[in-house]
């Protein structure tokens, strides 16, 4: 895994975002308990900028943080934020998002 390279990196004003499809990032990760962190899940469209993504942070995020980072998913489409990272397992299984890595990778 990646994230404990960064680790060393990340400072208290620093907001890891990912975008894994996988796994209770917020609630079940280490760094978690050290760094503001949210876990997004884009979904198809957003390659053509009509997409939405689902957000969600952790305790850690200050409102600068996720302002920020709203500022940078937007670009994709509209962004919705979630308060419980459970929910995030729904809209990764129907989001179209597995898709969209594929095809914006292979998008002339």
């Amino acid at each position: 895994m990646v994230v404990p390279t960064l680790a060393p990196l990340l400072t208290p004003n620093t907001v890891m975002l990912s975008i894994m499809a996988d796994g209770r990032l917020l609630s079940r990760s280490a760094l978690a308990q050290q760094t503001a962190l949210v876990r997004a899940m884009p979904e198809y469209a957003g390659r053509d900028r009509r997409g939405i993504t689902v957000a969600a942070p952790n305790a850690k995020v200050s409102q600068r943080q996720r302002a920020l980072v709203h500022t940078l998913l937007a670009a994709t489409g509209l962004v919705e934020w979630v308060t419980d990272e459970g929910l995030m397992d729904a809209v990764t299984a129907v989001s179209g998002s597995g898709p969209a890595y594929v095809s914006c990778w292979s998008r002339p």
